[in-house]
C-alpha cells in the first residue's frame, strides 16, 4: 500500500484537485476507483476560495471514474460541475445511475434461531376481534395426516397463504392497541381540559355576580353595564352547561375505549402501554409529564375494569382519579 489520500499528492496530472491540501491527515485507502463519480450534495469545505462547495451555484461530484488516473483518485477530492453550459444542460459521458446488489443482512447463531421459532409461532394466535376456529391450527392437523406429495404440497402452499394473512391480522391487532391506547390517554387529557375550562366559566360567573351586586348597591341597576353583567352570566353559565354535558361525554367515551381495548389479550395491550410510556417517561415538558400520568391511570383503569367490570369505573370515580381537589371542587 502507498499513501493515498486528500493529502498525497498527484504523481501527474494536468487536473487541479481542489482538495489536495485540505488537511495533515495522511490516510490509506485500499478502494478502487469508482465506475461513475457520485452527487453529493452535503456541504464540502472549499480551501483555496475559502467557502463550501457549490455555494456559488451548480453541483458538487465526488470520487473517480473510469476516466480519472489513478494519481487522481482521492477520498477527499471534490469536483464542482455547473447545472448549465453554453452548449446547454451539463452532460458528461462518465455521470450515470450505480446500480448496488446486495444480500439481505440476517442475523446468524441464536438469534437466527430465535427469530426462525418466533416466525413458527406467528399467526397461531389468530385476531383477538375476529372470532371463531384458527384456519392455520386447521391446515396444520390436515397436514399430518396427508401422504399423497401433490397434495400435501399444495396444503402446504395454502397454509403459507393463511399464515401471512394471519400474521398481517396480528400485525393489526398490535396497530389497533397502540391507537386505542394513545386515544384514552388523550382522552384523559380532554377531560381535563374541559374541568379547566368548566371552572373558569363557574369562576367568572361568580365574579360578575359579585360586581353586579356592588352595581346593585349603588343604584346603577338600569345601566348599560348592568344589563352588560346579565347577559354575560347567562352566556357564562350556558357555556358552563355544555362542558360539563361535554365532560359526562367523554367520560362514556373513554370507558368505551377501555372495552375495546380489553378485547385484545392482556399481553399485548401491556406491551404497547410500556411502549407508549416509554415515549412520554424521559420528557420533561408539562405535556410529556401529563401524558405520563394519564397513562399511569389507564394501566389502574384497565386493571380495574378487567377484574370487576365497568361498573367499578364510575364517573365520580374517574374524576377522582383524573382531576385534582381544586378542580373537582368547583366543577
Amino acid at each position: 500500500m502507498r499513501p493515498f489520500g486528500p493529502t498525497a499528492t498527484p504523481a501527474s496530472s494536468n487536473i487541479p484537485s481542489p482538495s489536495a491540501n485540505c488537511g495533515p491527515i495522511l490516510w490509506v485507502c485500499t478502494i478502487r476507483p469508482a465506475t461513475w463519480p457520485k452527487w453529493s450534495w452535503t456541504p464540502s469545505t472549499f480551501p483555496s476560495a475559502g467557502r463550501l462547495h457549490g455555494s456559488a451555484g451548480g453541483f458538487l461530484r465526488k470520487g473517480g471514474s473510469f476516466a480519472t488516473s489513478a494519481a487522481e483518485i482521492k477520498p477527499g477530492r471534490r469536483e464542482e460541475e455547473p447545472f448549465f453550459t453554453a452548449k446547454g444542460s451539463l452532460r458528461a459521458r462518465d455521470m450515470g445511475m450505480r446500480l448496488v446488489l446486495s444480500g439481505i443482512d440476517t442475523p446468524d447463531g441464536d438469534r437466527r434461531k430465535e427469530l426462525l421459532a418466533e416466525w413458527q409461532h406467528m399467526g397461531h394466535e389468530g385476531s383477538a376481534v375476529i372470532t371463531g376456529e384458527n384456519p392455520l391450527k386447521e391446515i396444520e392437523k390436515l397436514l399430518g395426516g396427508i401422504k399423497d406429495p401433490a397434495l400435501k404440497a399444495n396444503l402446504e402452499k395454502l397454509r403459507d397463504i393463511i399464515k401471512d394473512n394471519q400474521v398481517n391480522l396480528e400485525k393489526k391487532d398490535s396497530e389497533n392497541v397502540e391507537g386505542l391506547i394513545r386515544t384514552a390517554a388523550y382522552t384523559i387529557e380532554a377531560l381535563r381540559s374541559y374541568a379547566v375550562r368548566s371552572v373558569f366559566a363557574g369562576k367568572s360567573k361568580k365574579q360578575i355576580l359579585a360586581d353586579m351586586e356592588k352595581l346593585k348597591s349603588a343604584g346603577k341597576q338600569q345601566t348599560e353595564l348592568y344589563k352588560f353583567d346579565q347577559e354575560s352570566i347567562a352566556k357564562f353559565e350556558e357555556a358552563r352547561q355544555a362542558l360539563l354535558q361535554a365532560m359526562t361525554s367523554i367520560v362514556s367515551y373513554y370507558k368505551l375505549k377501555l372495552a375495546e381495548i380489553l378485547k385484545y389479550k392482556e399481553a399485548l395491550y401491556q406491551n404497547k402501554l410500556a411502549v407508549v410510556t416509554g415515549e412520554y417517561g424521559n420528557g420533561k415538558s408539562a405535556f410529556a409529564k401529563n401524558m405520563t400520568k394519564n397513562l399511569k391511570i389507564l394501566a389502574d383503569h384497565l386493571a380495574l375494569v378487567r377484574t370487576k367490570g365497568q361498573g367499578a369505573l364510575s364517573k365520580d370515580k374517574l374524576y377522582l382519579d383524573t382531576l385534582n381537589p381544586a378542580l373537582r371542587e368547583n366543577l
